[in-house]
């Protein structure tokens, strides 16, 4: 109804600069803005106080959906260069939010120009570096398939200057986080390792003192007992092999630090079930309904680590991806030797 009776306030700006097709860009509505554009079509070249346009704050704001409707429409093709006063193209803004399917969809089009840097001499690769880096959730696989989608197509783009600088703030960056990690999982895993250990000798039910099994244990022949002595002996083990992996190779214990987190792992969820499994065995005979709340609470442990697992997985196996097959035996070594001695 505004539109029909003056169209001119599309071009009116808020005091951040914004107007209304930026924020129906931050909202995401997509009827919303074709109806915009369709009355007043220069409406898009408007760009809000940080000189971004309404792609930018799309894909700033993650609308996922405006994003792939505004690259369909060739008469915005304009836009997918647009810098704003940062320099900062919508890639580069793709890259800081960490969103893939705003990043693919713009590494469709044909008119991405991915040579662009910003006011800093970054690309959208090293600005994505950079942001997963402080977040300690380097994203190997999307970072790999920027590079199979932008670089591995023959362009000279600026990884042949920034690559090695890139890597070596990645290593230089991440190593102190992975060692304070690692120090960490240590102190839990000894902890582990002393309660199991004491666990062992402190059997539920006690030790028997008459007759020809003096001196054994006195739930020794339930089955759950059984379960209790397994758990807690596999719990420690556990715990006990994760302080020696880190404390065989103390310069090395930061490539340690996916083994150590699952074995922590694994002996926080055996704990967890032999204490179910112990107290079930103290419990049973008097009070069944009891000891079998608390096996089934127990026990809610390792279906609830299974999703924790889930993500842990995930991001080992997207560290484990290996950027080296799409880049040039050339720039790996130069890489490598950046990374040793850094350039100024």
């Amino acid at each position: 109804m505004i539109l029909k009776v003056d169209f001119s306030a599309v071009y009116f700006v808020n005091t951040a600069g914004n107007s209304p097709l930026h924020l129906c860009a931050r909202k995401g509505n997509v009827t919303t803005f074709d109806d915009i554009v369709n009355c007043c079509p220069d409406s898009v070249d408007l760009a809000d106080g940080n000189g971004k346009n309404v792609l930018h704050i799309a894909i700033e704001n993650v609308k996922a959906e405006l994003v792939r409707h505004i690259l369909g429409k060739k008469s915005l093709a304009e836009l997918i260069n647009h810098r704003d006063n940062d320099g900062n193209t919508p890639l580069h803004t793709a890259a800081a939010k960490q969103d893939e399917r705003c990043i693919f969809e713009l590494l469709k089009k044909e008119t991405l120009n991915r040579k662009l840097m910003n006011n800093e001499g970054q690309t959208a690769f090293d600005v994505l570096f950079i942001h997963e880096i402080s977040r300690y959730s380097l994203t190997w696989y999307m970072a790999a398939q920027i590079m199979n989608s932008a670089f591995w197509r023959g362009d000279e783009i600026a990884i042949d200057h920034h690559l090695g600088k890139t890597f070596y703030l990645l290593a230089e960056t991440v190593r102190p986080t992975r060692k304070e990690n690692v120090e960490k999982l240590l102190v839990v895993a000894t902890l582990v390792a002393t309660v199991t250990f004491a666990a062992a000798f402190t059997l539920p039910g006690g030790y028997s003192n008459d007759g020809p099994s003096a001196g054994g244990a006195v739930l020794g022949m339930m089955p759950f007992f059984k379960a209790f002595l397994l758990t807690d002996t596999l719990a420690m083990l556990c715990s006990t092999l994760a302080v020696v992996t880190v404390v065989m190779d103390p310069r090395q214990s930061d490539k340690w630090l996916d083994l150590t987190d699952l074995l922590v792992r694994c002996s926080f969820i055996l704990m967890g079930t032999a204490f179910g499994t112990g107290v079930y065995v103290v419990l049973a005979p008097d009070c069944m309904w009891l000891a079998n709340g608390v096996l089934f609470l127990t026990l809610c442990l390792p279906l609830f680590t299974v999703f924790q697992f889930y993500y842990w997985a995930k991001k080992v196996f997207c560290r484990a991806v290996d950027l080296r097959p799409y880049v040039t035996e050339h720039l790996r070594e130069e890489a490598l030797c950046r990374m040793v001695t850094p350039t100024s």
